[in-house]
């Protein structure tokens, strides 16, 4: 919906390996235009995987959660502790370099992955696209705090980017561990040529409307 809203133009191809959510998906989006549903994840391996649905859906994952955590307890509680709180299923997963051969893409301009946790799967499973640089701006969620069995850290995405140049542009939230248990921040990584682009715009102190901020008299450096 966002990237519609932004580039009605643009071709979507949109991921998501439960068959409820899918279904919905389906439903919502199977007649708009340039918008293509496929019911699979995207990993970093071809084949198959089990699957955590939990009644509260936005926390589905390849990783299942740590029923000791706060985010499992306060989530059941929030279902009324139903019984079927949990449900394992087993779902098809495909590398995106896989998909792209099959579909012909040979660019991806945004990648927006937020699949709690399994990120640093989903990226090296692009690795043919990210060596050639073939995608443009990677948008990601970060899980650092305690909700899954496994917690991932800036590393573990940086070191299958960073040494085919890609470089961190934004991180969108400021807290911590310790008062958020379940800690997580939505980040932006842009290839090279994109992040000099940005610096040539700070260079020539170009003030994009809404964007950038505009530079202090008293203070020429401020921006």
């Amino acid at each position: 919906k966002r990237f519609k809203k932004i580039l009605p133009n643009s071709k979507i191809y949109s991921f998501e390996p439960d068959d409820e959510i899918f279904k919905r998906l389906k439903d919502k989006y199977s007649k708009t235009k340039n918008v293509y549903l496929n019911n699979i994840g995207l990993s970093n391996k071809d084949g198959s995987q089990k699957f955590y649905s939990y009644a509260y859906d936005k926390i589905n994952s390849l990783i299942p959660l740590d029923k000791n955590s706060k985010l499992y307890k306060s989530r059941k509680i929030a279902r009324n502790n139903i019984d079927k709180f949990e449900e394992e299923k087993i779902v098809k997963l495909l590398k995106l370099d896989s998909f792209s051969n099959e579909k012909k893409l040979s660019k991806i301009n945004i990648l927006k992955i937020d699949v709690q946790g399994h990120e640093p799967e989903v990226i090296e499973g692009a690795k043919k696209f990210i060596e050639k640089n073939n995608i443009d701006i990677i948008e990601m969620e970060i899980i650092l705090g305690f909700g899954y069995t496994k917690s991932i850290s800036f590393y573990d995405v940086e070191k299958h980017l960073h040494q085919y140049g890609y470089k961190l542009a934004a991180i969108n939230y400021d807290s911590n561990i310790v008062a958020f248990s379940n800690y997580q921040v939505d980040v932006i990584y842009v290839k090279n040529l994109i992040f000099d682009e940005i610096k040539k715009l700070h260079h020539k102190n170009i003030t994009l409307k809404d964007i950038t901020k505009k530079t202090d008299k008293s203070h020429p450096y401020s921006n």
